[in-house]
């Protein structure tokens, strides 16, 4: 996997947060960083929705057969 360096300037106030929050998780800020970029910039999973209504519709189901019991 290639890597690539970035240059980003930040202000006193979030330099503190990102040293804060990385001594508490004891990693690098960059470290820190990467995870954030990680959990914000990766596309979420976008779920079909015709794939979630016929998964309410069933689920329905189910609870009015078990409702019937």
């Amino acid at each position: 996997m290639n890597t690539y360096d970035y240059t980003i300037k930040v202000t006193n106030e979030m330099n503190n947060l990102l040293e804060n929050n990385a001594k508490r998780q004891n990693v690098s800020v960059e470290k820190l960083i990467d995870e954030i970029l990680s959990r914000y910039v990766t596309p979420v999973h976008m779920m079909d929705n015709e794939i979630m209504a016929k998964g309410y519709v069933e689920s329905g189901d189910i609870n009015l057969e078990w409702a019937n019991l």
